[in-house]
């Protein structure tokens, strides 16, 4: 009785998980300017830095998010560990921050500034290229 219980407290527990791991109606990744996406910190045990101000987090096979930075973090691209600063997830809307050790150990922090939802790792380069072109175009038309 006592196995079971636990099995079916370990199962409402992936399920309510899973259900609050991404804040877009479980759209993954379609949310509206309004609403933002928010990753829980037991995602980004699974990550890879694509540059010093993009990291890949892997959920499944199927789903990927990208989240960029304010600003390219000293560090980052080695890094062993990330970890939200403040609490127990990361959304962009809230200015939250990620904290992460560089190659010598030290603690460093970076602002988030968005979360999108991609399908590989390959979306991920293509989504960087297009608003790396899309602000080069703003700067010369500027």
């Amino acid at each position: 009785m006592y196995k079971l219980r636990f099995i079916v407290i370990a199962i409402l527990f992936g399920v309510c998980s899973h259900g609050a791991y991404a804040q877009v109606d479980l759209n993954f990744g379609k949310a509206s300017r309004q609403q933002s996406i928010c990753l829980n910190a037991w995602i980004m045990r699974d990550f890879q830095s694509l540059s010093s101000q993009h990291i890949l987090f892997r959920y499944d096979s199927k789903n990927y998010y990208l989240m960029t930075m304010k600003r390219g973090c000293f560090g980052l691209l080695p890094s062993s560990r990330l970890y939200p600063k403040r609490s127990d997830k990361v959304c962009p809307n809230r200015r939250d921050e990620i904290e992460y050790e560089d190659k010598l150990g030290r603690v460093e922090s970076c602002i988030v500034d968005t979360i999108d939802h991609v399908e590989s790792r390959d979306a991920a380069e293509a989504l960087i290229e297009e608003r790396k072109e899309a602000k080069r175009k703003k700067k010369d038309k500027d």
